[in-house]
């Protein structure tokens, strides 16, 4: 019977933690509108215990109970999951496919030194969830990290900037793509313009600011939401290059 008291505590000890970690969890998601005001508080993306990769649960959970194993159990589950599930290799190549990274890296590039806390307020995205993110772009090489006071900022690497670059007629399409939505459906919200594209919330946060900060559409709070207009001229001149590119 006194074997069984350990057992019986750390069970009770986890159950309790995964009950705690939802709440915590949705709280951190409100975001202030400060640089971005599209981003409102009443407007939270909660994301859930379940929202979460099991990778990080299972780690932060040990880094909790027991610190000098975090290590061993993450070497551990990375090569349970190549053997049971398969390994798809992120590189370089294929990093920036996702939409989340993708819009991180672009906010690191446009604002070099970046906190981890700030960049998770202004693309919406979970905490835990970005930090995952933001460990795969470090891994290929995308960005690098910096201790600062305390913080930890991000800057992107100088060569995938410039081959950043070279695909920028990507993310100039996206904002093309968003224009034209909000050209033939103004008013939409940051969740049906991210359905209708079939893209991330993230990105199209990032997006929409950038366009905002151009003076190509606007933002307007309708309660608890924030919808986006397109101004006229813009899209009056998105389709005057529309036609001249053929």
């Amino acid at each position: 019977m006194p074997n069984r008291t350990p057992a019986a505590r750390s069970t009770l000890l986890f159950i309790t933690l995964m009950l705690l970690i939802p709440t915590g969890s949705a709280a951190s998601t409100i975001m202030s509108e400060g640089e971005f005001p599209e981003l409102v508080p009443d407007d939270p993306a909660a994301i859930y215990i379940w929202n979460v990769p099991l990778k990080l649960v299972l780690l932060d959970f040990v880094f909790m109970i027991a610190p000098l194993l975090f290590l061993p159990v993450q070497i551990l589950i990375s090569v349970l999951a190549w053997l049971c599930l398969g390994y798809r290799r992120i590189s370089r190549k294929n990093a920036l496919e996702h939409d989340t990274r993708h819009a991180a890296y672009l906010c690191i590039r446009d604002n070099p030194g970046i906190n981890h806390s700030t960049l998770s307020h202004m693309l919406g995205v979970n905490v835990g969830t970005l930090r995952y993110h933001l460990e795969t772009l470090c891994e290929t090489g995308q960005i690098v990290s910096e201790h600062d006071h305390g913080l930890l900022r991000y800057y992107a690497n100088s060569r995938a900037a410039s081959e950043g670059e070279k695909t920028g007629y990507t993310l100039n399409g996206t904002r093309k793509l968003i224009l034209d939505l909000l050209g033939r459906n103004p008013g939409m919200t940051r969740k049906e313009v991210a359905s209708a594209l079939d893209i991330a919330g993230a990105s199209v946060t990032w997006h929409t600011a950038l366009l905002a900060r151009e003076g190509t559409i606007r933002s307007e709070k309708d309660g608890r939401v924030v919808r986006y207009f397109p101004w006229r001229d813009a899209v009056s001149r998105t389709n005057r290059d529309v036609d001249a590119t053929g």
